[in-house]
């Protein structure tokens, strides 16, 4: 599927459950826009804006979100492993029981994520403003914070 296939501003659209697996959709708008359940594995998401999308349970793994905006975006429970989220931009996200292992997030700008019962292993967070995170349950095993922000983030050690 390439960028023309879908209209550049989709605010407000459902799009729960649409299999977007290995589409091209950089720069697109899809701020409001409901992917709950979605399938968007290997899409090219780079330098979208993604700023309230909902993407409760979606599939994105190996995905490109390169500097996109996912401000307040909501993302419990998504697949996103090895995906590269190098500087976007998740301040507040959702990211509750998502799996982030091996997943490329440096620098990214994540003041207040909720990364709760994240599976984190082996992802890099390197140069990341993780502000007042909340990192309680999540598993950091193997996790890159080199030169990371963590001031009043929250963890939770057993």
């Amino acid at each position: 599927m390439s960028t023309t296939d879908l209209t550049p501003a989709l605010a407000l659209t459902d799009l729960s459950g649409r299999d977007l697996s290995d589409s091209d959709l950089r720069g697109s708008d899809f701020r409001h826009v409901s992917l709950q359940g979605a399938d968007l594995r290997d899409s090219d998401l780079s330098g979208s804006d993604l700023e309230w999308t909902d993407f409760e349970g979606a599939n994105l793994r190996g995905a490109d979100l390169r500097e996109a905006n996912m401000y307040m975006a909501n993302l419990p429970g998504c697949d996103l492993h090895g995906c590269d989220l190098r500087g976007a931009n998740l301040h507040v996200a959702n990211l509750s029981n998502a799996n982030l292992g091996n997943a490329d997030l440096t620098g990214v700008y994540a003041a207040g994520v909720n990364l709760q019962g994240a599976d984190l292993r082996g992802a890099s967070f390197a140069g990341a403003n993780l502000r007042g995170a909340d990192l309680r349950g999540a598993d950091l095993t193997g996790v890159d914070l080199t030169g990371a922000d963590l001031y009043g983030a929250r963890f939770e050690f057993e």
